[in-house]
């Protein structure tokens, strides 16, 4: 739905191997909770999605409680992608992969990534309640998060997709196709 177009993140100021953008889990109050106890408690990633989310035009017009409760939560609880939170993938002893993670190092203001979206979204960010990473907990406090969305005019490029254009219709056609009974 979006493709990267620039990135200015300093990766001079990580060590090797690292990067900056990764496709994960967030942090949740209870992870929160479990690390650092009462000083723990400030709004998690999860909790920052869920008011986000509750903001979405689409979901506040849910009239049903429950149900509006249900779409949130199952949003809320997917993976995300996570912005400068330095990341490696390896493989420890027993080949099982591991995510290393590291402290983000300082990034100046203004320093950001630049997407180009091939249709119209909803885009829900949470600022990370740990911030900066190499202060303690208690002392971390999150810089401002700034976004910026331009109408470039630029109408999606489809060729790109050659013969695999339309696979949106494609997908739901060969969902039919198959037996999708849990057994």
């Amino acid at each position: 739905m979006v493709t990267l177009v620039e990135d200015e993140f300093p990766y001079e100021k990580m060590d090797d191997g690292f990067s900056h953008i990764f496709f994960a889990a967030h942090c949740c109050p209870e992870w929160l909770h479990m690390c650092y106890g009462e000083e723990g408690n400030v709004n998690s990633c999860q909790e920052n999605f869920i008011q986000a989310f509750n903001r979405v035009p689409a979901i506040a017009a849910m009239e049903d409680e429950i149900e509006r409760r249900k779409v949130v939560q199952m949003f809320a609880d997917r993976n995300d992608v996570n912005m400068f939170q330095p990341n490696k993938f390896t493989q420890d002893d027993n080949g099982i992969t591991r995510c290393v993670l590291a402290p983000t190092p300082s990034v100046a203001d203004g320093v950001g990534c630049e997407f180009y979206a091939e249709k119209d979204i909803y885009v829900v960010v949470s600022n990370c309640p740990y911030a900066d990473q190499a202060l303690p907990y208690p002392e971390a406090k999150p810089n401002p998060v700034y976004v910026s969305v331009f109408d470039t005019g630029i109408k999606p490029e489809t060729m790109h997709l050659g013969k695999i254009g339309g696979w949106e219709q494609r997908i739901y056609e060969r969902i039919a196709t198959k037996d999708n009974s849990i057994k």
